[in-house]
């Protein structure tokens, strides 16, 4: 099974697309392979638990300009921005349930230097128990996975269901809380 995806408007308005313009394809098992010229487009910020090597997902990596990015359920990250490729940036890295070092000055990050094609590893220590593997819902599961050109183990890694926010009905707020039904 073949998909072709892009976005035809930035072609027609005369704009370069920076996002994934490639073909996905669905082998056997579900497995999933994606072929795309963009790549080398990408640093790929991957964020790995230290004791397995794994992927985490939803890690926060946060600029000191406030960009904030979210790993995908591999544990990347596809980061793209022309006026900050080739140039030091800090990251500030947190997520619920593991630690990051801290630097010299007492922030959990790193100075990362984004070059396109090149890859970063970011070894976070698992705080629980549990080992968060991935997520089950929302548009996008495996969109860094995807811009990046790695394989998932999804058939629809962008999303089947195509749910892109709330899952419930409507959420009404109370007494300063929010209750969703």
């Amino acid at each position: 099974m073949r998909a072709m995806t892009g976005f035809a408007l930035w072609g027609l308005l005369g704009l370069p697309y920076i996002g994934y313009s490639g073909a996905i394809e669905t082998g056997a098992g579900g497995s999933t392979n994606v072929s795309d010229g963009n790549t080398k487009l990408y640093f790929d910020i991957y964020a790995v638990d230290a004791a397995t090597g794994r992927g985490i997902p939803l890690v926060e990596l946060e600029t000191v300009n406030h960009l904030r990015y979210v790993t995908d359920s591999a544990g990347h990250v596809a980061f793209f921005e022309p006026g900050l490729m080739g140039q030091p940036i800090f990251f500030f890295v947190r997520s619920h349930g593991y630690a990051f070092p801290k630097d010299g000055f007492g922030y959990a990050g790193k100075a990362l230097t984004p070059i396109a094609g090149e890859q970063a590893m970011l070894r976070l220590e698992r705080l629980n128990i549990a080992e968060r593997l991935y997520r089950l819902t929302g548009e996008g599961i495996y969109r860094d996975s995807i811009l990046l050109s790695r394989s998932t183990p999804l058939a629809e890694p962008l999303g089947a269901g195509k749910v892109a926010g709330q899952d419930s009905a409507f959420a009404l707020p109370y007494r300063e809380k929010l209750f969703w039904f």
